[in-house]
């Protein structure tokens, strides 16, 4: 056999050897990536968020007088609850515009502002607004809200009549004014 020949078979058998080992070194790295998946958190399903029509679920948040049930939020009457964030120019720029206009009807007596514990007091808005604190990332979850600033309606039985993202006060206006004529509120 020439020498060629010989170099050849021993270079192939070098090559296989060679890929035997990175093949065992990524069946032991799978073995271990399925130890550890198979060890890990279960997935949970979560329920869906609520949508119009729900009722207001419940989720801890606290308030002027401690702990309360967004679901009792409202008392009883018809309600727009307005999300807001501290870190949000379009919130602080809509709690600007609530702040240095009057409020209209119904919407002056019902607002309710929703923020994330701690940015209550940055999110600035007039004497009359209720502002209460929520876990952040609990709130969007259960209440399905994509962004800030972000309102919801709810009718005094706690059932959500409309939620839109808004970015003024007159759009605000225009869908508490139109969930709560549907839902019969004067």
């Amino acid at each position: 056999m020439p020498t060629g020949w010989a170099i050849v078979i021993v270079v192939q058998w070098l090559a296989i050897a060679a890929l035997t080992i990175v093949v065992l070194g990524v069946l032991r790295q799978m073995a271990s990536l399925l130890e550890r998946a198979a060890a890990g958190p279960v997935m949970r399903i979560q329920p869906p968020a609520a949508e119009v029509g729900t009722r207001l679920p419940t989720f801890a948040s606290v308030g002027d007088g401690g702990v309360t049930e967004p679901a009792t939020l409202p008392g009883g009457r018809p309600a727009v609850m307005l999300f807001l964030s501290a870190g949000c120019a379009p919130c602080l720029s809509l709690a600007a515009e609530i702040a240095s206009s009057d409020l209209p009807g119904e919407l002056g007596r019902s607002l309710i502002a929703v923020a994330a514990p701690g940015s209550e007091s940055v999110v600035r808005l007039p004497a009359g607004v209720r502002v209460v604190a929520v876990p952040d990332a609990e709130c969007a979850r259960v209440l399905g809200i994509p962004g800030r600033p972000f309102a919801m309606a709810v009718n005094a039985d706690g059932v959500i009549t409309a939620k839109q993202p808004v970015n003024t006060l007159a759009q605000l206006t225009d869908m508490a004014t139109s969930a709560w004529s549907l839902d019969g509120v004067p």
